[in-house]
């Protein structure tokens, strides 16, 4: 059972990043069709809007940032499950619940209650 656990919250620890990266990459290709819609549109004029050392390409994929806080959430939940797991695995060891003071005690029967 606590390999199960580990599995499945590693398992999710890669989905976490996974989707991050996904998010990330969708607000990236999102920004640079919006930028090529507006340049056919003939909406924008990079020579305007742009700094000399920005593309305005550039500066569509900056709005909100999603690139660095889809990543940054995602690792911070596969850490969060990773951690998760790696307790519950070490905390329900064979030897440590062995070892455990919350055993049954031997005058009580289980299920007598």
């Amino acid at each position: 059972m606590r390999w199960l656990l580990l599995l499945a919250n590693l398992t999710m620890a890669l989905l976490f990043y996974g989707l991050g990266a996904f998010g990330a990459e969708l607000h990236r290709t999102h920004a640079y069709s919006t930028y090529r819609h507006f340049v056919q549109r003939q909406a924008i004029d990079e020579a305007r809007i742009a700094p000399p050392d920005v593309s305005a390409e550039e500066l569509f994929r900056r709005i909100g940032d999603t690139g660095f806080w889809y990543r940054a959430i995602a690792l911070l939940a596969g850490s969060v499950c990773v951690a998760n797991g790696v307790i519950h695995f070490r905390h329900h060891s064979p030897a440590r619940l062995a070892d455990s003071k919350c055993q049954m005690p031997a005058n009580r029967v289980a299920g007598s209650d």
